[in-house]
């Protein structure tokens, strides 16, 4: 837990002092094993970031006082079509999402996605909610990313993402066997404007159809390939968005 979260309604002003109680009065007294007068990280979801102190611990909870707010919180930076992923991977995709700084998550059920898998408990509100918290609280952030869930691809193809994005937005669909590669991006990307998020589309273990392939050129999208190696989903996430992210910062560079 490298940031404690608070929602805006438990705080009142920053003279106030918050009993902490629960899952992070747990991790902190059990795993920080934070004592009187230890500083902490925190902030407020969907706002801003700053310190905090403990004033009081007990065996299960704990008294947080001394709030000071000073930074503005860190801006997601990339949006992630992403094909349902087997439930027993869903939870760590999400959090390593969430943890990554993604504003957007489309979860979509391809060709190749076991209809099951968007029937998942995982994707319930609460569960989605206490994952992307966890990622949240990983990374130090503490905007949570939107995730929608589409079960008909059909209809996300030919409605719902044409609806969602600008035709000029930056938009990029892992596919191994493409022929280009990020790099030969980099021109259009910087040309494109630095302040759009990009729009990544991960397939699942088995790739895009052909089909699918053709819908997301259809809509904008350049198929590049990110290396020879066929990865599992929760390693192909943070190995294109790691690419992706030095890419972005090399198109901004004069």
């Amino acid at each position: 837990m490298n940031i404690v979260l608070f929602e805006e309604s438990e705080l009142g002003d920053c003279s106030s002092e918050v009993v902490v109680v629960g899952r992070r009065a747990e991790h902190l007294l059990g795993v920080v094993r934070v004592s009187v007068g230890d500083p902490l990280r925190v902030g407020i979801f969907e706002g801003k970031i700053g310190s905090a102190l403990v004033k009081v611990v007990a065996d299960d909870h704990l008294i947080v006082g001394n709030f000071n707010f000073t930074k503005e919180p860190i801006s997601p930076w990339v949006d992630v079509i992403l094909a349902a992923p087997r439930p027993r991977m869903l939870n760590r995709v999400l959090q390593g999402l969430s943890s990554m700084g993604a504003r957007r998550i489309l979860i979509v059920r391809s060709e190749k996605v076991e209809k099951s898998f968007l029937h998942s408990p995982l994707l319930k509100e609460e569960k989605l909610n206490h994952i992307t918290e966890l990622g949240l609280e990983q990374g130090g952030l503490t905007i949570r990313p939107e995730v929608h869930i589409y079960d008909c691809p059909r209809r996300f193809f030919s409605a719902d993402l044409p609806s969602l994005y600008e035709s000029s937005q930056r938009k990029i669909c892992a596919h191994p066997r493409a022929v280009a590669g990020l790099s030969d991006l980099e021109g259009s990307f910087g040309a494109a404007g630095v302040d759009a998020c990009p729009l990544v589309a991960l397939g699942p273990e088995g790739g895009w159809t052909e089909k699918e392939l053709e819908l997301f050129k259809k809509n904008g999208f350049h198929l590049v390939n990110v290396g020879e190696r066929i990865l599992r989903v929760e390693v192909a996430v943070p190995y294109i968005l790691a690419q992706l992210q030095l890419l972005l910062t090399l198109s901004k560079k004069p």
